[in-house]
């Protein structure tokens, strides 16, 4: 006989590179995107030289979403959300990057995401209306060295606000992204995003038994 009271669930991650994010990048604030323009200051118009921009980072040979030391726009991205997610935890993120400036007192940057849940057959949104704060925010991070590997605290979302069918069905996350800075820190490379969640595992009092995804299975609800 075994005994699960002890014991704790492990909690799943996904990262989501620079490449998984340019697909799914939406409408900055003012302005439109022309054929051939894939990043584009938020605060902008067409035409307008990126504030943020795919660049490389150093003479490293490794690209990301550069911004500007004088930042003041956002990028919007959509993320698929993982389809064993269970919902009814919350969810945390972090944020990945680089800085070009030394470590120094100061010397620093907090990552300020926003989102909004997008449903199936609901409207996708401008970067203007993806405006819901994470419940925990995400604290400033001193740099550790010029162009590290760095990480951002760990942010939390407490409830996405959908059912497993609505997840199942293809709901997705507007993501909008911004940054402030302590001092500043020279330029700053955005690598990717990666959250964490509980997993949805198992459902029913059967064992080993293949249940049909709940969207598809009144039984099952």
């Amino acid at each position: 006989m075994s005994m699960d009271s002890a014991m704790h669930w492990v909690r799943k991650k996904k990262f989501y590179t620079i490449g998984d994010l340019l697909n799914g990048m939406t409408t900055p604030a003012t302005g439109t995107l022309a054929a051939g323009e894939g990043i584009q200051s938020a605060a902008g118009t067409v035409g307008d030289s990126p504030e943020v921009s795919l660049a490389e980072l150093s003479t490293f040979g490794i690209s990301g979403l550069q911004f500007t030391a004088t930042i003041a726009d956002k990028l919007a991205f959509i993320l698929r959300l993982p389809y064993d997610l269970d919902p009814k935890f919350p969810v945390g993120m972090r944020i990945n990057h680089s800085a070009s400036a030394a470590a120094g007192a100061g010397v620093g940057i907090t990552w300020v995401p926003t989102y909004k849940i997008i449903k199936k057959s609901a409207a996708v949104v401008t970067i203007a209306s993806v405006t819901t704060a994470l419940n925990t925010t995400i604290a400033l991070k001193l740099n550790s060295i010029a162009n590290g590997n760095e990480w951002s605290s760990r942010g939390i979302i407490n409830s996405l606000g959908l059912t497993r069918e609505e997840l199942e069905d293809g709901a997705i996350m507007q993501l909008a992204l911004d940054c402030t800075y302590g001092t500043t820190p020279g330029t700053v490379t955005l690598f990717g995003v990666e959250i964490d969640y509980a997993k949805y595992t198992c459902e029913g009092p059967g064992s080993l038994v293949d249940q049909p995804l709940r969207a598809n299975s009144l039984a099952a609800l």
